[in-house]
């Protein structure tokens, strides 16, 4: 995505104002496009993660539109419409959980999906595991038990697309093994959390010399390994790999 490209050349330069105007711009783009605020690719979201580290008013732009998603969901408009996304609905609460994800603010997660299970517990059904992380984040452990994870049920999914997938595609196609790793060690790493906050410490234990031990590529393994020590680390592989692309022809 080339503006992204702009983005980070701007930053590195220390035009911190320029590199911002880059990104709201992209999601002014996006809205003008449809206004029922699609989702931001997450290269974008990874470098205004980037811009907030060195630059404030970064922070206050993506918390202002976290709150504007906040505001349409609190008023019911949970997902955007159909059309717009080819006959598929789209989380708004997705989208607030990966902006307070970027902001470092698992606490407004945890309260809008509080506020989903008091007024439509369907709904709130429907986005457990993307609230699974600020749950757990915020140590309500018996609330997470009730959305506990299973790991180990993803590893065939995983070890067959690793014997065809590349971790880092050569062009901007999504990355689809690194995202199902990326998936997997998260639920690995919650389910641990939670087991370990419920006291059930030998448990946890073992499930992680499971989950690690199931991965069939060495790669793959050290890889998560890494993620489950620092997470997010497969997430900055991924963006600095897509960062190094050449431009798309026009």
């Amino acid at each position: 995505m080339e503006p992204v490209r702009q983005a980070i050349m701007a930053r590195q330069a220390g035009d911190y104002d320029g590199a911002l105007r880059v990104l709201t711009g992209i999601t002014d783009d996006l809205r003008r496009d449809d206004p029922a605020l699609p989702p931001l690719p997450f290269i974008v979201l990874f470098e205004w993660g980037q811009l907030i580290e060195v630059h404030s008013p970064a922070r206050d732009a993506l918390a202002a539109l976290r709150d504007e998603h906040v505001r349409r969901l609190l008023d019911g408009d949970t997902d955007s419409a159909e059309e717009a996304f080819g006959g598929r609905t789209h989380s708004r609460f997705w989208d607030i959980a990966w902006f307070n994800d970027t902001l470092g603010d698992s606490r407004s997660t945890y309260e809008v999906f509080l506020h989903l299970l008091r007024t439509t517990p369907e709904v709130a059904a429907r986005y457990s595991s993307r609230a699974l992380p600020a749950i757990v984040e915020q140590g309500d452990y018996a609330l997470g038990e009730r959305y506990l994870p299973e790991p180990l049920s993803q590893l065939g999914e995983l070890n067959a697309t690793a014997r065809w997938a590349p971790l880092l595609p050569a062009d901007f196609r999504p990355p689809h093994l690194s995202a199902l790793l990326s998936g997997y060690v998260q639920a690995l790493r919650l389910r641990g959390a939670i087991l370990h906050g419920l006291g059930r410490h030998a448990e946890a234990g073992a499930l992680r010399m499971a989950g690690l031990a199931g991965i069939e590529s060495e790669e793959l393994r050290a890889l998560a390994e890494k993620e489950l020590v620092a997470p997010g680390a497969i997430s900055q592989l991924v963006a600095t790999h897509q960062a190094s692309l050449p431009p798309s022809p026009a």
